[in-house]
């Protein structure tokens, strides 16, 4: 009881962010015709129900082999989230918990969808080149988090980011690809 406790608001967030994305999924089903594209803003941003076999934004979607390897390797990446979570919590900031449930939300959702049907629900249409869902935005959010979160940790800072990151220059960044020397 204690643990949940501790993990409460994690919980619920991730909770609300499946439910919202079931409930999106719902909606698209019963108010989309399949593979036809409603433009909110033409050419930009729309409105489409398209199921997919493959790989996240629509990639590969008619590539059905794919969807063995993507449960495994979700699968695998929320394990390791988890247990980074667990392992972390005492030193985690409230933006990194939100990037863990954002990160679980996302994995979590793609998983339980590809486990119930067997293919994902794609309803976001952009720039008329991918078509995503919430699952696939919770993604990248949560990156955002992770970044956000890094830089404004105690422990972390932008001091030391940037301090990091002033020993580095292009010019090192391609050394071992320049060829510099003199051929005699």
């Amino acid at each position: 009881m204690n643990y949940i406790k501790k993990h409460f608001l994690v919980i619920v967030l991730i909770i609300i962010l499946l439910i919202l994305d079931r409930i999106t999924k719902a909606l698209v089903q019963t108010n989309l015709t399949p593979n036809e594209t409603f433009w909110l803003l033409k050419g930009i941003i729309g409105l489409s129900y398209r199921t997919n076999y493959g790989l996240n934004f629509g990639l590969c979607s008619g590539w059905r082999f794919v969807y063995p390897f993507k449960l495994s390797i979700l699968s695998i990446l929320l394990f390791i989230a988890f247990a980074y979570y667990v392992k972390l919590f005492p030193y985690l900031t409230n933006i990194l918990k939100a990037f863990f449930a954002f990160f679980m939300a996302a994995h979590l959702g793609d998983i339980l969808e590809m486990l119930m049907r067997g293919y994902i629900i794609d309803w976001v249409r952009l720039f008329n080149l991918l078509t995503t869902n919430l699952t696939d935005i919770y993604f990248f959010v949560s990156l955002g988090f992770l970044l956000v979160g890094l830089i404004k940790h105690p422990n972390i800072g932008w001091e030391k980011v940037k301090k990091h990151l002033s020993h580095f220059s292009t010019k090192d960044a391609f050394s071992p690809f320049r060829n510099d020397k003199k051929k005699t």
